[in-house]
């Protein structure tokens, strides 16, 4: 006797097997800054003041205030920004293709992408013989093309 058809999986999986919602995300996010606050505030009395370069040196002492904030904090964030500036700039200009490390030089799809000489879809392109008369062929077809 043949077994009947296996069930399609529900629509709605039990509730051990969904994601979190937005709302939970959202208040475990809040929770996580609670009490980082308050781990914060309780460890130092100057709490993320003292972090930021207010620090209630001596009076006798000669260092200034702004030492804590000009060799902490302002560096580091200097580093963070370049470091993500860096990232940004080689997003921007590597071949638009998954996993490819080249550099995009050559527009295609009307610019939509960028891609590396070795996913371009012209041949001539491809095997680096690109002649004049090809630039100038792809410009009129292009020029067509808008017009």
């Amino acid at each position: 006797m043949p077994e009947p058809p296996a069930s399609p999986p529900p629509d709605n999986p039990p509730a051990a097997a969904r994601v979190t919602s937005p709302r939970h995300t959202g208040l475990l996010i809040f929770l996580a800054v609670l009490a980082a606050v308050t781990w914060s505030l309780a460890a130092h009395p100057w709490g993320w003041a003292f972090g930021l370069g207010v620090h209630p040196y001596p009076e006798s002492s000669s260092t200034p205030w702004t030492y804590q904030l000009y060799s902490g904090f302002l560096p580091a964030l200097t580093v963070v920004s370049l470091v993500t500036l860096l990232a940004g700039a080689w997003r921007h200009l590597n071949c638009h293709v998954d996993g490819c490390p080249r550099i995009g030089r050559y527009p295609v799809a009307g610019g939509r992408f960028k891609v590396c000489r070795a996913h371009h879809p012209d041949e001539e392109v491809r095997s680096r013989s690109v002649s004049h008369l090809h630039i100038l062929t792809a410009h009129r077809a292009h020029l067509d093309r808008l017009s």
